[in-house]
């Protein structure tokens, strides 16, 4: 698994990229990165979501439409409803969105990449990041082991 990850940048500059990734989104308050409550300890990197996709750059069209309300991506959808209907624009004052990503071969490296890193999320927060709705191949132990070496190195 290729370890390299892009600098974190904000979430409409161009990636450049338009091959297999892995990649997550965070949420800032200003210049500072919003330490998210979980269940099991903050997340002190403010990891929306991970998510996975055989072309980073349209993927990150898609998740810039969805923060419009577009249902073509489903996390970024989700935060457009967040804004909307809730007391987000009050708690955050100067709300910034990065994304980093991870070049991967294929579609499959891809997705077993993704289901590791969610797993390892869920291992140390004890949920998944708040905008995923689910966790990969849940009942797989083949991940959580990846995981938890993952969360252990």
């Amino acid at each position: 698994m290729n370890n390299i990850w892009s600098p974190w940048a904000g979430i409409s500059f161009p990636s450049n990229y338009s091959g297999p990734a892995v990649y997550k989104v965070r949420l800032l308050n200003g210049e500072e990165v919003l330490k998210i409550p979980r269940f099991l300890g903050a997340d002190i990197e403010g990891i929306l979501c991970i998510g996975v996709t055989d072309n980073f750059e349209r993927r990150l069209a898609y998740f810039i439409r969805g923060l419009s309300g577009s249902e073509i991506h489903s996390e970024a959808h989700l935060l457009s409803l967040l804004r909307m209907f809730t007391n987000f624009n009050e708690s955050i004052s100067k709300p910034f969105l990065q994304y980093s990503f991870r070049k991967v071969s294929t579609t499959d490296e891809a997705k077993l990449t993704e289901e590791i890193l969610i797993k390892a999320y869920v291992s140390e927060y004890g949920e998944v990041p708040p905008l995923n709705s689910a966790i990969p191949s849940r009942k797989s132990l083949k991940g959580w082991k990846a995981a938890q070496a993952l969360r252990l190195s």
